[in-house]
């Protein structure tokens, strides 16, 4: 009797733990494929935890020495065994090592996804600064702002181009906008950065709305300043003029004279009312947006 038919059965058990440990590997990479590929949205902590558990699972793909040391001894073994049992023993056999074979693209496959995952949960993660970031860009841009003279209204227009100018960085270079966007061109990608990517566009496009909304605001109050300022002037001018010519004005007794003089008055009055008139309106619409950013303390105190 040889040494294999005399510690048969010790080397058919540790054949059959080999073999059972390969059908439990093949058990787990399966259930590792389903889970890393699974349509559940994870914190990208829970999905490192079976990227890793998968990759390591994928140590020593091939397995090259098991599937020989296997062929090897189930020959050895067999040798003087019925020949039932050596058919059924083969085909069990074949049956895993063509199912390790039929696993081997779905696993490369899955490896390359789940590289593509891991950055888009990675990318996911580096977004919450971002909206942060974007939130704070929002809020300098709604929060109510005080002017009490121009200086101060151009303080506030250099602030605002910063933020303006952040919001353009931000899309325009290689940041978060272009990563999203070129992460997506993956066929792999999963479908829930599509959901990051728009809510970054949504908050980004709120924010630039509303930045230039304020710019916009703040521009029209500088400008106001200087026509208020100009324009009160200009009013007081004409005033001064319209009194003066009031000062001028003598009785006349001369019937022949009086009404030519009286016409030429009552023409020199509508011009001076519609000059003051006109003036006044500009200044009155420059003080209606002054009063917008005006302190309590110099509010309605604007007057011409």
């Amino acid at each position: 009797m040889t040494f294999w038919q005399e510690n048969y059965s010790f080397i058919k058990e540790v054949y059959d733990t080999r073999y059972c440990k390969m059908v439990e590997w093949m058990d787990n990479v399966e259930m590792a494929i389903q889970k890393v590929c699974a349509s559940k949205v994870y914190t990208s902590a829970e999905f490192k935890r079976e990227k890793d558990n998968f990759h390591s699972l994928c140590k020593n793909l091939e397995r090259a020495e098991t599937k020989k040391w296997l062929n090897e001894t189930l020959e050895t073994l067999m040798k003087e065994r019925a020949p039932d049992e050596q058919k059924e023993e083969h085909k069990k056999l074949k049956l895993i090592i063509e199912r390790h074979k039929g696993m081997l693209p779905k696993i490369q496959e899955t490896l390359v996804k789940t590289e593509c995952y891991w950055k888009c949960y990675s990318y996911g993660d580096d977004l919450i600064p971002i909206f942060e970031f974007i939130d704070d860009l929002r809020n300098r841009s709604v929060k109510e702002l005080l002017s009490g003279h121009s200086d101060q209204t151009e303080e506030h227009i250099e602030k605002q181009d910063k933020v303006i100018n952040s919001l353009k960085t931000e899309k325009d270079g290689d940041g978060f906008h272009c990563k999203g966007e070129k992460l997506m061109e993956d066929a792999n990608c999963p479908k829930f950065l599509d959901g990051h990517v728009k809510k970054l566009r949504e908050a980004w496009e709120d924010t630039n709305e509303k930045a230039q909304l304020r710019r916009k605001a703040l521009a029209d109050n500088y400008s106001s300043w200087e026509v208020f300022e100009t324009q009160k002037v200009e009013n007081h001018k004409h005033l001064d003029l319209a009194d003066a010519e009031f000062e001028n004005i003598k009785k006349i007794f001369d019937l022949r004279a009086g009404p030519s003089d009286y016409n030429m008055r009552m023409k020199t009055a509508e011009n001076f009312r519609k000059q003051i008139g006109d003036v006044f309106s500009t200044v009155s619409g420059a003080n209606d947006c002054l009063q917008q950013m005006l302190p309590d303390d110099k509010n309605g105190t604007n007057e011409g």
